[in-house]
C-alpha cells in the first residue's frame, strides 16, 4: 500500500483553534476493555518552540488522571481510570510516537481502562480497532452533548448523499460541476455533515467539508492536485482520487458554539481534529496525524 503520511501534512494549514487547552477532549484509541491508549502525536521531548498541538499533548500528560469518563460510539458515558504512561517498549527503547498500531506493540502514550470493566457490554472482536473520546467531568457540566446519528446503509457504508439543493448551491457558488458527495451524519437533530467533491478542472480538484444547518450550510475548501485514477495523488484521497470524508465521534454545544471531534482514516494514515462553527465561520483543526502500520486491519 503506497504511503500517505508525507501527504497529510500538505493539509495542516488550518484555522487556529481558539478553545481553552485544559478539559478538552481526547481521543483515546480503542483496542479492549483492559487497553485503551492516548497515542502520543509528538515527541514528549520536543525541544523547539511549542505549537497548539504539542500543548494539547502536553497538557493531558499533567491532567491524565482528570479524564474519567469515556464516550463511545452510540453516545454511551462510561468510566474510567488512568493507569500509566507508556514511553518504552519492553527492551528499554523509545517506543513510537505518531504511529497506531495493535495491543502487542508498544506506543507511546497514556494508557486507561475501564473503572467496573465487568459491567460494561462491549464486544472486543480482534484486529478492530477504533477512536473513542476521553472526557473530563468538569468538560461534561459545561457542555450538552448532542446526539450523533450515523448515515449508514443496511450494508454498513455510506451511500447517502449530501441534499441536491446543498449541492446546487455550491456548484453555483464555486462555478463548478459536482463529481460525488456524501452526506455522513445527523448532529443533534440539527446539523448535518458530509462532503462535496468537484469534478477536476485539469489537474486541480476541489473537496468541501459541508455542514448544514437548517437553511444554513457552512464549508472548508480542501484544494488538491489530482492525475488521474492511475496515478497517485497528491493530496489524502485513496488511489481513485476520492477525497475521505471524517468520521465525527463526538459532538457538543456550549455558549461558545458547536464543537465536533473527527477522526479521518484514509489507507495508511489517520487525522484526529475538531471542527467548530463560530462567528458564521467553519474552522478546522487538524490536532494529530498518525501513521497507520499494516499489521493493523482498517478500522
Amino acid at each position: 500500500m503506497r504511503k500517505v503520511l508525507i501527504l497529510l501534512l500538505g493539509i495542516c494549514c488550518q484555522t487556529v483553534y481558539a478553545q481553552k487547552v485544559k478539559d478538552m477532549p481526547a481521543f483515546v484509541y480503542y483496542m479492549n476493555k483492559t487497553n485503551m491508549q492516548v497515542v502520543y502525536w509528538e515527541a514528549v521531548n520536543k525541544t523547539e518552540d511549542s505549537d497548539l498541538s504539542w500543548e494539547i499533548q502536553n497538557d493531558l500528560r499533567q491532567n491524565a488522571s482528570r479524564y474519567t469518563k469515556l464516550l463511545m460510539d452510540g453516545g454511551k458515558v462510561e468510566d474510567v481510570k488512568f493507569t500509566g504512561e507508556i514511553l518504552k517498549d519492553d527492551q528499554g527503547e523509545d517506543a513510537l510516537n505518531g504511529s497506531l498500531r495493535n495491543q502487542w506493540y508498544a506506543m507511546q502514550g497514556l494508557k486507561y481502562q475501564f473503572a467496573h470493566p465487568e459491567k460494561v457490554k462491549v464486544v472486543d472482536e480482534p484486529f478492530t480497532y477504533s477512536f473513542d473520546l476521553l472526557l473530563t467531568p468538569e468538560y461534561l457540566k459545561a457542555h450538552k452533548q448532542l446526539p450523533i446519528k450515523q448515515l449508514k446503509d443496511k450494508e454498513g457504508g455510506y451511500t447517502k448523499e449530501m441534499p441536491a439543493n446543498i449541492v446546487k448551491q455550491f456548484e453555483k457558488r464555486f462555478g463548478m460541476k459536482a463529481d460525488r458527495s456524501t452526506a455522513m451524519a445527523t448532529i443533534g437533530g440539527r446539523y448535518t455533515y458530509g462532503i462535496i467533491q468537484f469534478k477536476p478542472v485539469g489537474n486541480k480538484v476541489l473537496a468541501l467539508d459541508v455542514l448544514v444547518d437548517k437553511d444554513k450550510s457552512y464549508c472548508i475548501q480542501r484544494e488538491g492536485q489530482y492525475d488521474g485514477p492511475d496515478s497517485f495523488s497528491v493530496w489524502n484521497v485513496d488511489d481513485g482520487g476520492e477525497y475521505f470524508p471524517s468520521y465525527i465521534i463526538g459532538a457538543f454545544d456550549s455558549t461558545a458554539g458547536p464543537e465536533f471531534y473527527f477522526v479521518r482514516w484514509a489507507p495508511e494514515s489517520c487525522v484526529i481534529g475538531t471542527l467548530t462553527l463560530k462567528n458564521k465561520t467553519l474552522s478546522r483543526y487538524d490536532i494529530g496525524i498518525y501513521y497507520v502500520y499494516a499489521e493493523n486491519s482498517q478500522p
